[in-house]
């Protein structure tokens, strides 16, 4: 946990949560669950892992 200096950003935050029976949980900002964001995030990688291989075959 860390000390937030600014109790209103935490009151202005418009993050949406989500109720489950474990209890609540915030919602991703962009994407409308966890694993949307975290498969995004995996493919992101993969395309830019891709692009600086055929640059690296390109340049050599």
């Amino acid at each position: 946990m860390y000390l937030n200096l600014n109790p209103q950003e935490e009151m202005s935050n418009h993050n949406e949560t989500k109720v489950t029976n474990e209890g609540t949980e915030k919602l991703p900002p962009i994407f409308k669950t966890w694993n949307q964001l975290y498969i995004f995030v995996l493919a992101l990688h993969i395309v830019l892992i891709f692009a600086f291989y055929l640059m690296t075959i390109s340049y050599s």
